[in-house]
């Protein structure tokens, strides 16, 4: 991760405190704010491309362990995985060299991160932020979840 910007992978609002999770373990060492999914026998897995998730789900630090934002979730260990909320604001990965204006439509990039969507692409989340990530790695970024009920595909 190229700057480390926030401390936490929940980012609010307060009265949000309350975080449905689920917890597995881990099939590989992840970073705090990857995509995650699940796998058939109830593992953390880097979600699939493939498909519109019921609820998308965001690796939180790991608390179990003591980590922090900073340090991957290892392999094995017990991760825990937010279920996604329309209204709360989550900081996860999103690709090098993204352009971000608020509002910017966001996608799963295969590898744990997000990526400016494009045509043909499911809408996971919204840029909460303008930003532009650097060039040496994902960085934790501002984001919302798209409406459960909006996933949608970019049309340009």
């Amino acid at each position: 991760m190229a700057t480390i910007r926030y401390n936490t992978v929940l980012g609010g609002p307060t009265r949000k405190n309350d975080p449905q999770a689920y917890e597995g373990l881990m099939v590989a060492a992840l970073p705090p704010g990857s995509v995650v999914g699940v796998n058939s026998a109830g593992g953390i897995v880097v979600a699939p491309t493939t498909g519109t998730p019921a609820i998308p789900l965001i690796l939180r630090e790991n608390m179990v362990g003591g980590g922090d934002i900073t340090a991957a979730v290892p392999l094995g260990a017990t991760g825990v995985a937010l279920l996604t909320q329309d209204d709360v604001t989550y900081h996860v990965r999103v690709a090098a060299s993204s352009v971000l204006t608020k509002f910017t439509p966001l996608a799963h990039n295969g590898a744990g991160a997000l990526k400016v969507a494009i045509a043909g692409d499911v809408v996971l989340f919204h840029a909460w932020e303008a930003y532009t990530v650097a060039s040496d790695g994902p960085e934790l970024v501002a984001v919302r979840r798209a409406s459960s009920s909006l996933f949608t595909k970019p049309t340009a």
